[in-house]
């Protein structure tokens, strides 16, 4: 599914199955998404509402092309996602 047909769908309130998701994040993520269509989707995604298979077809692609490290060094994460409750700024 590519990206003009998965903002079609979400706006119309129909989910994705995982895959046509992670065929709309490729776009994305490779560029090929306008800006325009990235808005699009992710307001479609918001106004339906996010499934969870739609949440893992988009995080599996975003790990495929996220940056990845290899390191012998000790490293750890000094910066959280927010998630705690305790309302903090980083």
């Amino acid at each position: 599914m590519n990206i003009q047909q998965a903002i079609q769908t979400t706006v119309e309130g129909v989910d994705l199955e995982q895959d046509q998701a992670a065929d709309a994040m490729r776009e994305i993520m490779s560029g090929e998404a306008t800006p325009a269509q990235f808005g699009a989707f992710m307001t479609g995604m918001r106004m339906k509402g996010e499934t969870p298979a739609e949440i893992a077809g988009m995080a599996t692609i975003m790990r495929e092309v996220s940056l990845h490290i290899d390191t012998d060094l000790e490293m750890i994460d000094t910066c959280g996602t927010g998630g705690s409750g305790l309302d903090w700024f980083n």
